[in-house]
C-alpha cells in the first residue's frame, strides 16, 4: 500500500512538472510562467489533501 502511494505521488509530480514545462515554454512571459507554476502547485497540494 505504501509503495503504491509513493509511486502514484512520483507519477503525479512528474506529470505536473511536464505540464508546467509545456505551458511555461508556450507562454514565454515571466508573469505567465509564475502564474502557471503557482496554479500548478496549488492544484497539486489540493490533490494531496484529498
Amino acid at each position: 500500500m505504501t509503495i503504491d502511494w509513493v509511486v502514484l505521488t512520483a507519477a503525479l509530480v512528474g506529470l505536473s512538472i511536464s505540464v508546467v514545462a509545456v505551458f511555461a515554454s508556450a507562454s514565454k512571459s515571466p508573469e505567465g510562467n509564475y502564474n502557471t507554476n503557482l496554479s500548478s502547485a496549488q492544484s497539486f497540494v489540493d490533490d494531496l489533501d484529498q
